[in-house]
């Protein structure tokens, strides 16, 4: 695992097991994905149904659930509802 700054960067699902925030970033997902973190975050904004996994979304923040992300990598979705509840 590498880190930018003090923020640890998961490249592998066992590695991203083994973080203890509930919460990670699209530069923490990036590498597992091979993608970009920009690319994550723009789609989380736009349309988040289209990556498999749940996101939150605050202000212009982008924070993805770390155990529904692992369940998405493991099994192909994430394990929870995809019905909003209000």
């Amino acid at each position: 695992m590498r880190f930018i700054g003090t923020t640890p960067i998961p490249e592998t699902i066992a590695e991203m097991e083994s973080l203890k925030e509930p919460f990670v970033t699209p530069e923490q997902i990036a590498v597992i994905l091979g993608s970009s973190a920009e690319s994550i975050s723009t789609q989380a904004k736009n349309n988040p149904s289209m990556l498999g996994f749940a996101v939150v979304i605050i202000k212009t923040r982008v924070k993805i659930p770390r155990m529904a992300f692992i369940h998405f990598m493991k099994y192909g979705y994430s394990g929870q509802s995809s019905e909003l509840l209000y």
